[in-house]
């Protein structure tokens, strides 16, 4: 027969594992004695700087009571028979105003006053002109430049200020026939100030009468010899223009004598000689261009030649001698072509001959 039924039995549920240990980080290693940590001290209070105190006891001045003092002063009776002292105290009354009062209009007057005591004194003049270009007085930084025209030393001082009162009337006051004529006088002064010299360039615009002789004055004032010849350039084309071919034939001649890109002259020479119809100056331009390309041509032949006479008809060196060469020729052909046409058959045989 089957077993009976067994009453059910409660299992109890099984105990969670014990937690796993928690291991402590290790302790940081204890640092070493090196003595005691010092502190930066402080000047003044902990919560002040230097530059703060600096600050503190500049606000703390009476610039008021330092003004009267110095007033005092240029009103007694030793600093009117001093004109230079006299001078120094209305500039000093000025810079107060100025920097520390921010009162420029008072500034401007102590400024004056002094240049009325020593209008040589070249600090003060210095600081009205600051204000004056600050607050752009134009025209009061003019009469202050005709003012110190009349005092400056020296031929250079005297230009400098022309083309300074020059540069204001042409960029700020719009008038560009007062600025033509301070440009002059700042020639007159030193006849190779080159910013004057600009200046009167830009103002000829397409007058090509009144640039020509601003081009010459350039041109003999520049000592690079690049930037002469490009004066020396643009004056021949202005030349050309005028109808003045025997000045602008000279300029091109001067040109070619600097050494500077013979071949833009050479070619400038022939259109030129072209240009009038001159077979004997046509020759003459060839003929510089014969000697500008003929060592070009015999360094290139020599070049081959070293090639050996079994190098290839495109081996560079080869390819450059036959183009230097039919260059040449084709010059030498040209020179007859001109020479027949001169009725010299002589120069026109003997060109071909070569």
């Amino acid at each position: 027969p089957p077993p009976p039924p067994r009453a059910p039995t409660m299992v109890a549920p099984a105990a969670p594992p014990p937690p796993a240990p928690v291991h402590a980080p290790p302790a940081p290693p204890a640092p070493e004695d090196t003595g005691p940590v010092l502190q930066p001290q402080r000047h003044g209070p902990p919560d002040r700087t230097l530059a703060d105190s600096a600050v503190a006891r500049a606000r703390a001045v009476d610039y008021a009571a330092e003004i009267a003092r110095y007033e005092a002063e240029l009103t007694a009776g030793a600093a009117h028979a001093d004109k230079a002292r006299a001078s120094e105290l209305a500039y000093e009354i000025g810079e107060l105003y100025e920097r520390r009062l921010r009162d420029e209009a008072k500034a401007v007057k102590s400024y004056a006053r002094s240049l009325q005591s020593d209008p040589a004194f070249q600090a003060n003049t210095l600081a009205i002109r600051r204000i004056f270009y600050r607050r752009s007085l134009w025209p009061n930084l003019i009469k202050l430049i005709d003012a110190e025209v009349r005092f400056v030393q020296g031929d250079a001082g005297r230009a400098a200020l022309w083309y300074e009162k020059g540069r204001i009337l042409e960029d700020r006051v719009k008038n560009p026939a007062e600025a033509q004529i301070c440009y002059g006088k700042a020639l007159e002064a030193d006849g190779a100030h080159l910013g004057a010299l600009m200046g009167l360039e830009r103002l000829a615009g397409k007058d090509d009468a009144a640039l020509a002789p601003v081009l010459r004055a350039l041109a003999g004032a520049c000592g690079d010899p690049a930037r002469r010849a490009a004066y020396l350039f643009d004056l021949a084309r202005v030349d050309e223009r005028r109808g003045e071919m025997d000045a602008a034939r000279a300029a091109l001649e001067e040109t070619w004598n600097l050494g500077v890109d013979p071949e833009r002259a050479v070619l400038e020479l022939g259109r030129l000689a072209e240009l009038r119809d001159r077979p004997l100056d046509v020759l003459a331009a060839l003929e510089l261009e014969y000697a500008l390309r003929e060592p070009a041509r015999s360094a290139a032949v020599a070049a081959a030649t070293a090639a050996g006479p079994d190098a290839p008809a495109d081996h560079p060196a080869v390819r450059a001698a036959l183009l230097a060469t039919r260059r040449v020729a084709a010059l030498r052909r040209r020179q007859a072509q001109v020479a027949r046409q001169a009725g010299d058959l002589v120069r026109a045989t003997l060109h071909l001959d070569q």
